[in-house]
């Protein structure tokens, strides 16, 4: 009974929690892509995470399914909220890597071409 009690208070606070920042986040990352402007939904999240992960575990799945099948569909629904939350943190870290990685290509590029160019000044003053 402790269990079910427990999935219950979990889904009243992690149901609209979970559902926008899901939202957000995808929203976010099919219109940018990138990571700046999550920062603080991205924490939130990776708060957030751990502690929804702790009611899902406390909860006995083959118990509930016994006794409440929509409870039993709605934990399994938060399951899947979580893992595309997961997958969004995933998302935001590739984007941010990615970004990192241009960087440092367009710094080495710029670090080239003026290592050349003061090659080609050097050479043409000593022909």
């Amino acid at each position: 009974m402790a269990g079910v009690a427990a999935a219950f208070a979990g889904k009243a606070i992690a149901t609209s929690i979970i559902t926008y920042i899901i939202n957000k986040a995808f929203d976010y990352l099919k219109a940018n892509k990138e990571a700046g402007g999550l920062k603080p939904t991205r924490k939130r999240l990776e708060t957030l995470l751990p502690q929804i992960k702790v009611v899902l575990d406390a909860v006995d799945m083959e118990q509930i399914g016994d006794h409440s099948e929509a409870l039993d569909a709605w934990l399994w629904h938060l399951r899947d909220a979580v893992e595309e939350a997961e997958d969004a943190l995933d998302e935001l870290e590739y984007y941010k890597l990615e970004k990192e990685v241009k960087k440092i290509q367009a710094d080495s590029k710029r670090a080239i071409e003026k290592h050349q160019y003061h090659q080609e000044v050097s050479n043409f003053w000593w022909v």
